[in-house]
């Protein structure tokens, strides 16, 4: 029996560290995607249009294919972003 509780705590003790690094990944992902999305900003702030010249802004179609599962976007990996 105490056996068992051995084996059951580190089975939760395996799983708080892969939760903690999974949370760590998803957060420099996090940190990441800002940076990016700051940097991107700053570049495209450089280029004005003028009215007359402007493209209708296109939006986005709602299709399926292009769509992961959550499953599917789990099992995407991270590879190559900074873990912190």
């Amino acid at each position: 029996a105490s056996d068992q509780v051995v084996v059951a705590m580190t089975q939760v003790a395996d799983v708080s560290r892969q939760y903690a690094a999974g949370s760590k990944q998803t957060a420099a992902a996090s940190a990441q995607i800002t940076m990016l999305a700051a940097a991107m900003q700053d570049s495209i702030s450089r280029f004005q249009v003028d009215d007359d010249q402007r493209v209708p802004e296109v939006q986005p179609r709602d299709v399926a294919v292009n769509k992961l599962s959550e499953d599917e976007a789990a099992a995407q990996p991270l590879d190559g972003l900074p873990v912190a």
